[in-house]
């Protein structure tokens, strides 16, 4: 016997010994309340390669949808034609009769699917050409290992012989996976293992962290114990039901290995560890949140991968935030992050925020309702108020792409996490790390601090953009009635003044600018036979509201070389493609970064130098003419305070 064979025998034995003597005192210990960690979910994270089906099934009319099952008892479906699945208790599809490892369409009879070797094959022209499907999650994983890396690779070992190797995450870096290594033998059980609630155990893990916290996985199910073995209660969560074959902790996450169902993630287990049987119920409960890392990669490094690839979804961004609440909460519920220096840079509330724009990603409010919930920081600061928004980094589904302007990345440090529930506020420290990969040495912690203090003087600017933006907004707002005014002399005062503070709004601002990088290639090129430089797309029309504003938009994207006239809009436009830019990576600063930020910021003083002159003089000149008129006065600004500009 092998010295892994050993270790894995030794374990059994202890584990099993160890359930057995502490099952007598079960009664004398009290067990943790389910509904403190309801919160988490698994993650399937593959391989994604196909396996054996032993029963196909679809809908009539609809060729998107289809269901399989597997020897294990896992099902699954699709509503996509196959480039994605999602893991069911039952595929809910009405068997077609006959044999269950072929269906056909009663509303198509050429389309068919079977079940294959490693999968399934449909067919839509009568068994004339056959289209496979080989990237099911169904592999019957039998043990794992994980790597060191980061983001780490996750090992397993499958029924027939092979080793897989799937990343804990798909945002990578284009590449392929290291070379697997050979496969890691496993001992089976020396006796007769332990059961838990009547199912045999086949492996039991111990956290790294917390003594006395296990994980068990059976035939069925998996549980936990925070008493080390005294008591045991589940961990299925959203797991589908399916045998459990081997489990490790890797970090901050617990892997599991299923016969049938492939390998699952339960990101970071935190709350887990700190769960006792002292856990009461309490007004609230803030989980203390495990290290962050700060790691701005860039998505648009790595593009979507093809259909027929399986994908795994990605886990949280930044850090997971646990709380839990006994009852639903009757008042608003808050969440902040505040820096190292006391100020607040994220907050998240129970209060709908009442977008409606359906390509602005619409935060989600906090749950009040009894339980345990998570909800993630990415690590960024609130973003900044913009009135207009674009997709520069869109490269993967659109539901995961911020729109920009975001936030800038904070800084690694000390944090402090603030939970307010009915009055009472529960707080949490929180560390920051710097990515592994960049180092902390004093060269690149002095580079990330010269990023982020021009990204908030980016902000600030913006914040005082957008806010006289919209103080001229509601003034235009007031006038907009008395263009259409019975008097003709008011009318045309109301225009004469609406067409000067136009030029001062921007928002429907339409021109010429170059396109982008990305759409150079696309653009009509005008070639200079008696020039030697490099040939350059024409000038394109765009408009900031109907083009800029376009995630869809490839052409004029790009808001840079714009000849205009200096406007709140525009100025917070060029602000915000500056910000994101810069935010994008971390890489040193460009020469011209600071000196574009200085020329906006002069545009942006020359623009509220000029609606401080308005709003002295203009606009009471225009209240007294409407006045004298009988009709109503324009309401008119009240002072704003100055916006702080970070130094």
């Amino acid at each position: 016997m092998n010295i892994v064979s050993k270790k894995r025998s030794l374990l059994w034995c202890s584990m099993a010994l160890l359930t057995l003597s502490l099952s007598t005192s079960a009664e004398r210990t009290p067990s943790i309340d389910p509904s403190l960690y309801a919160g988490l979910r698994w993650r399937l994270v593959g391989p994604f390669e196909g396996g054996p089906v032993v029963s196909v099934s679809g809908v009539a009319g609809e060729p998107g949808v289809y269901g399989i099952t597997t020897p294990d008892g896992g099902a699954f479906k699709t509503i996509d034609g196959g480039e994605t699945w999602f893991a069911v208790e039952r595929a809910n599809l009405a068997p077609a009769g006959g044999d269950p490892r072929m269906w056909t369409d009663s509303a198509d009879p050429r389309r068919i699917v079977k079940a294959a070797s490693q999968g399934i094959a449909v067919t839509l022209d009568g068994g004339r050409t056959w289209n496979t499907c080989h990237n099911q999650p169904i592999a019957r994983v039998t043990h794992i290992e994980t790597s060191v890396q980061l983001p780490y690779w996750i090992y397993g070992t499958l029924d027939d012989g092979r080793t897989v190797a799937v990343a804990s995450r798909t945002d990578l870096p284009s590449g392929t996976p290291p070379e697997p290594p050979a496969r890691a033998v496993h001992a089976s059980p020396a006796g007769t293992p332990p059961t838990i609630d009547g199912s045999p155990v086949r492996v039991i893990c111990e956290d790294t962290e917390r003594k006395g916290l296990l994980f068990a996985g059976t035939d069925e199910s998996i549980a936990v114990s925070f008493d080390a073995g005294g008591h045991w209660t589940s961990l299925q969560l959203n797991l589908p039901r399916a045998p459990v074959r081997d489990l490790v902790v890797h970090g901050h996450d617990l892997i599991a290995a299923t016969s049938g169902r492939s390998m699952w993630v339960l990101d970071d287990i935190s709350p887990l560890r700190q769960l006792s049987a002292s856990s009461a119920p309490a007004p609230a409960i803030l989980f203390k949140p495990a290290e962050a890392l700060r790691v701005n990669v860039d998505p648009t490094a790595n593009r979507p991968v093809a259909p027929e690839t399986g994908c795994a979804e990605n886990p949280a961004p930044g850090v997971s935030l646990d709380y839990y609440l006994p009852a639903t909460a009757t008042g608003e519920v808050r969440l902040e992050i505040f820096d190292p220096s006391g100020r607040r840079v994220h907050t998240a509330t129970s209060a709908s925020s009442g977008r409606e724009d359906p390509w602005f990603a619409v935060a989600t409010p906090l749950v009040v309702t009894a339980g345990e919930h998570r909800v993630a920081w990415n690590l960024r600061m609130d973003p900044p108020p913009a009135h207009n928004h674009r997709y520069a980094r869109l490269a993967r589904a659109l539901a995961e792409t911020p729109p920009d302007p975001d936030g800038p990345l904070v800084l690694p440090g000390l944090y402090r996490v603030a939970l307010t529930v009915a009055g009472r506020t529960y707080t949490q420290p929180l560390i920051v790390g710097n990515d592994p990969g960049a180092g902390g040495s004093l060269q690149v912690m002095a580079s990330l601090r010269r990023r982020f203090d021009l990204a908030l003087r980016i902000c600030d600017a913006m914040t005082a953009a957008h806010r006289d933006f919209m103080e001229l907004a509601r003034v235009r707002a007031q006038v907009f009635p008395l263009l259409s005014a019975p008097d003709p002399d008011a009318a045309q005062a109301a225009a004469d003044l609406d067409a000067r503070l136009a030029e001062l709004d921007g928002s429907n601002w339409s021109g010429l600018i170059l396109p982008d990088a990305d759409a150079a290639g696309e653009a009509d090129v005008v070639f200079d036979k008696d020039s030697d430089e490099d040939p350059l797309p024409p000038p394109v029309a765009v408009s900031l509201t109907q083009d800029y504003d376009d995630p869809t938009t490839i052409v004029g994207r790009s808001f840079e070389n714009v000849g205009h006239a200096p406007a709140f809009a525009l100025v917070n436009a060029a602000l915000a493609g500056l910000l994101t830019r810069i935010e994008t990576n971390d890489a040193a600063l460009a020469p011209g970064d600071a000196s574009e930020y200085a020329r906006d910021r002069r545009e942006l003083a020359a623009v509220q130098a000029t609606w401080r002159t308005i709003k002295a003089q203009d606009l009471p000149q225009f209240n007294r003419e409407m006045t004298k008129r009988h009709l109503h006065p324009l309401a008119l600004p009240a002072p704003t305070p100055a916006v702080r500009v970070h130094k």
